[in-house]
Protein backbone atom coordinates (compact mmCIF):
# COMPACT_ATOMS: atom_id res chain seq x y z
CA UNK A 1 0.00 0.00 0.00
CA UNK A 2 1.73 3.17 -1.18
CA UNK A 3 2.44 5.74 1.63
CA UNK A 4 -0.28 8.68 2.03
CA UNK A 5 0.59 12.42 0.98
CA UNK A 6 1.60 13.99 4.00
CA UNK A 7 -0.56 17.16 3.75
CA UNK A 8 -3.64 14.82 4.06
CA UNK A 9 -2.49 13.47 7.52
CA UNK A 10 -2.66 15.28 10.64
CA UNK A 11 -1.20 13.72 13.46
CA UNK A 12 -2.82 14.11 16.87
CA UNK A 13 0.08 15.06 19.50
CA UNK A 14 -0.86 12.60 22.30
CA UNK A 15 -2.01 9.28 20.96
CA UNK A 16 -0.05 9.24 17.63
CA UNK A 17 -3.08 8.66 15.54
CA UNK A 18 -5.44 10.40 13.05
CA UNK A 19 -7.83 13.00 14.07
CA UNK A 20 -10.92 12.21 12.07
CA UNK A 21 -11.93 15.80 11.83
CA UNK A 22 -8.31 16.96 10.26
CA UNK A 23 -9.01 14.40 8.10
CA UNK A 24 -11.98 15.71 7.42
CA UNK A 25 -11.15 19.49 6.58
CA UNK A 26 -7.84 17.94 4.45
CA UNK A 27 -10.43 16.63 1.90
CA UNK A 28 -12.60 19.18 2.01
CA UNK A 29 -9.48 21.63 1.57
CA UNK A 30 -8.46 19.07 -1.42
CA UNK A 31 -11.68 19.57 -3.07
CA UNK A 32 -11.52 23.81 -2.76
CA UNK A 33 -8.28 23.57 -4.45
CA UNK A 34 -9.37 21.23 -7.15
CA UNK A 35 -12.41 23.23 -7.58
CA UNK A 36 -10.28 26.43 -8.15
CA UNK A 37 -8.02 24.67 -10.32
CA UNK A 38 -10.82 23.77 -12.56
CA UNK A 39 -12.12 27.04 -12.41
CA UNK A 40 -8.86 28.60 -13.96
CA UNK A 41 -9.08 25.36 -16.54
CA UNK A 42 -12.39 26.83 -17.55
CA UNK A 43 -10.97 30.21 -18.29
CA UNK A 44 -8.20 28.60 -20.21
CA UNK A 45 -10.27 26.31 -22.73
CA UNK A 46 -13.47 27.53 -24.85
CA UNK A 47 -16.62 26.35 -23.14
CA UNK A 48 -17.26 26.65 -19.64
CA UNK A 49 -18.53 24.24 -16.68
CA UNK A 50 -22.85 23.88 -16.48
CA UNK A 51 -23.48 23.72 -13.27
CA UNK A 52 -21.76 26.31 -11.24
CA UNK A 53 -19.11 25.76 -8.29
CA UNK A 54 -20.49 21.95 -7.25
CA UNK A 55 -19.58 20.63 -10.87
CA UNK A 56 -16.41 22.87 -10.74
CA UNK A 57 -15.45 20.64 -7.62
CA UNK A 58 -16.58 17.32 -9.06
CA UNK A 59 -14.31 18.18 -12.53
CA UNK A 60 -11.60 19.63 -10.26
CA UNK A 61 -11.42 16.08 -8.25
CA UNK A 62 -11.80 14.34 -11.61
CA UNK A 63 -9.03 16.48 -13.53
CA UNK A 64 -6.75 15.85 -10.52
CA UNK A 65 -7.02 12.36 -11.35
CA UNK A 66 -6.56 12.54 -15.37
CA UNK A 67 -3.73 14.98 -14.50
CA UNK A 68 -2.10 13.07 -12.49
CA UNK A 69 -2.32 9.80 -14.69
CA UNK A 70 -1.59 11.48 -17.63
CA UNK A 71 1.30 13.70 -16.28
CA UNK A 72 2.62 12.09 -12.98
CA UNK A 73 2.61 14.61 -9.67
CA UNK A 74 5.55 17.60 -10.22
CA UNK A 75 5.10 21.06 -9.74
CA UNK A 76 3.90 23.00 -6.80
CA UNK A 77 1.32 21.32 -4.39
CA UNK A 78 -1.49 22.68 -2.18
CA UNK A 79 -3.23 20.81 -0.04
CA UNK A 80 -2.55 17.62 -1.29
CA UNK A 81 -3.27 18.70 -4.89
CA UNK A 82 -0.79 18.95 -8.07
CA UNK A 83 -1.47 22.31 -9.17
CA UNK A 84 -0.04 22.08 -13.10
CA UNK A 85 -1.21 18.40 -14.09
CA UNK A 86 -4.95 19.26 -12.28
CA UNK A 87 -5.24 22.51 -14.23
CA UNK A 88 -4.56 20.36 -17.38
CA UNK A 89 -6.65 17.40 -16.45
CA UNK A 90 -9.12 19.77 -15.73
CA UNK A 91 -9.12 21.68 -18.98
CA UNK A 92 -9.16 18.81 -20.79
CA UNK A 93 -12.32 17.29 -18.60
CA UNK A 94 -14.26 20.91 -18.94
CA UNK A 95 -13.18 20.73 -23.11
CA UNK A 96 -14.60 17.27 -23.08
CA UNK A 97 -18.30 18.20 -21.51
CA UNK A 98 -18.45 21.99 -23.27
CA UNK A 99 -18.15 19.49 -26.59
CA UNK A 100 -20.53 17.07 -24.88
CA UNK A 101 -22.89 19.87 -23.92
CA UNK A 102 -22.50 21.48 -27.19
CA UNK A 103 -23.65 18.74 -29.24
CA UNK A 104 -26.72 17.58 -27.21
CA UNK A 105 -27.90 21.24 -26.97
CA UNK A 106 -27.81 21.36 -30.73
CA UNK A 107 -29.93 18.43 -30.72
Amino acid sequence: MPAPHLATLKWSRGTGTLSKVDTHMSFILFLIVAAICAIIASALVPGRIPGGFLVAMVCGFLGAWIGGNLMGHFGPSLAGVSLIPTIVGSAVLVLCISLVSGLTNRA
